[in-house]
């Protein structure tokens, strides 16, 4: 009984585990390229025909690849009609090394042969069948068709228009509409020119046959880009290329297979961020040989505000809130897809005061200024303005002449602050003089010099005669005495200053 028991935990251990196998793909997107399309290979109409790929990663022994000139429905995410047969392509127990041709044909009516390794077998189902122009997918997944979540490797697109079933013109593989008879979107993961290959620039151009004809020597980075770059292609529509591996001379110098970035996650800090404050974003995910994250805003890929090789970058959000985007970018990879985070930002606090003028002279009564917004925050100024950091009264006797911005900030966590301008005026200059203090009654009429502000008025008291514009008196009609002359200006701030002045009588000369 136990010994049963082992048995079949064994048998239920290889199978989860033979199941892990074939469930978990080997290989990356562009591990591999295809290099030939021949409609017209095989001897007769039935068989329909031959395709060559060439690998750019070592391929490990028994791996398995799906072809399939199928379409795929983009749109619906399927394959189109889900009625064609897919071959299964099965590595050598060594593995395949890099750099090398792989040449599948069909030797007779659905019987298929392998030139430069592997084995290859075909599933049930509809003919294999290029007639009319077609497509090969290369896709790895638990099983061949129906997969619904195949992982494509590479592609070719050897058809040039026509509208198919269930597709979106739209999403065209080529860059230009419609599809015709091959009836494919493009498939997700690849990108056209870079990892996979449409032949045909324009519509109503199909050809049966077609070969990469570009170098083969290099990076298997760089061959890829060349190999998927349709004009380093020959096409012919009736006579078939040599696309079996002695069809080529390969000298590739593979580098590790390019790892794509993570969907990055993105945190920031503070929790608070205040209109006008920096955030610092943190970016949780691997580069893997991306050079950078890249941050955008309005899209992924929109504006660009900052780059980081870290983990870490800072940034000032936009009120109410902005939606920042982050994907790895440089190197190898492709750019895809991002991930993002909306930073939303805390209003300032409402810091609106006013003084009841905007300008003050020395001697006024020393002004206090209303708050309309938050109170409890503290007043500052420039050095010379004597203010109240609490109250914000400015004492205007003891302040230097000038004008000053008083600013408020509140106390809260989003502090806020405003500006006034306050002016202190000092008193007008009222400085005036005569030429002497004592004039005799039959001296010439005295009139005074301002050295202060002119325009002002002239006073005294009763028994001078006095002009109050020019400030001139009339010695012979004034009563002889001593006399106070106040002078007062009518300026920002007026002032007065005084003059005594002497009137004498002449002397008595009696005998």
């Amino acid at each position: 009984m136990r010994t049963n028991f082992m048995k079949n935990l064994v048998g239920l251990l290889f199978l989860f585990f033979t199941m892990s196998l074939s469930l978990n793909a080997q290989l990356a997107i562009g591990d591999i390229a295809f290099v030939g399309f021949n409609e017209d290979s095989g001897p007769s109409a039935s068989q329909d025909h031959s395709f060559s790929f060439i690998t750019l990663t070592d391929i490990p022994g028994n791996e398995v690849i799906y072809f399939s000139e199928e379409g795929w429905n983009d749109d619906a995410v399927g394959w189109v009609g889900n009625s064609e047969v897919h071959l299964t392509w099965t590595a050598p127990a060594a593995g395949i090394s890099c750099g090398n041709v792989i040449y599948i044909t069909e030797s007779a009516p659905d019987v298929f042969t392998t030139i430069g390794g592997g084995t290859v077998t075909i599933g049930a189902g509809a003919s294999w069948n290029f007639s009319g122009g077609d497509q090969v997918l290369a896709y790895q997944a638990a099983t061949a068709r129906p997969a619904t979540s195949p992982t494509f490797l590479a592609g070719i697109l050897t058809d040039d228009g026509g509208a198919g079933p269930g597709i979106n013109p739209t999403t065209k593989w080529n860059d230009n509409a419609p599809y015709g008879g091959a009836s494919s979107g493009l498939p997700f993961g690849l990108t056209n020119g870079v990892n996979c290959v449409s032949l045909f620039p324009t519509i109503f151009t199909e050809q049966d046959n077609s070969k990469y004809t570009g170098t083969l020597t290099g990076t298997s980075t760089v061959l890829r880009g060349l190999i998927n770059d349709r004009t380093n292609w020959s096409t012919h529509n009736s006579t078939p290329f040599d696309i079996t591996p002695s069809g080529y001379t390969p000298a590739v110098t593979c580098v590790a297979a390019c790892s794509e970035p993570d969907v990055p996650t993105i945190t920031f800090a503070p929790g608070t961020i205040c209109d006008g404050n920096s955030a610092l974003l943190t970016i949780s995910g691997d580069k893997n040989d991306a050079t950078n994250w890249h941050v955008y805003t309005g899209s992924c890929g929109g504006t660009e505000v900052g780059t980081t090789a870290g983990s870490t970058i800072v940034v000032t959000p936009v009120p109410p809130s902005t939606t920042y985007y982050v994907r790895g970018e440089g190197g190898c990879v492709t750019p895809a897809t991002c991930g993002s985070i909306a930073v939303t930002t805390t209003a300032r606090e409402d810091a609106t005061f006013s003084y009841g003028a905007s300008a003050y002279c020395v001697d006024d009564s020393d002004p206090t200024p209303t708050i309309t917004g938050l109170a409890g925050g503290t007043f500052t100024s420039t050095a010379g303005l004597s203010i109240n950091g609490g109250s914000g009264a400015i004492d205007l006797s003891v302040s230097t002449p000038g004008t000053y911005t008083v600013t408020y900030t509140t106390t809260g966590l989003c502090a806020g602050d405003e500006d006034v301008s306050v002016t202190v005026n000092a008193l007008d200059d009222a400085s005036f003089s005569y030429s002497a203090s004592t004039y005799c009654v039959d001296a010439t009429d005295p009139t005074p010099t301002i050295t202060g502000l002119a325009g002002g008025t002239f006073s005294s008291t009763a028994g001078l005669s006095i002009n109050a514009a020019t400030g001139a008196i009339d010695v012979s009609l004034s009563i002889p005495g001593a006399y106070t002359v106040t002078y007062t200006t009518s300026g920002t701030c007026p002032n007065s200053s005084n003059v005594t002045v002497t009137i004498n009588t002449l002397d008595d000369a009696s005998f």
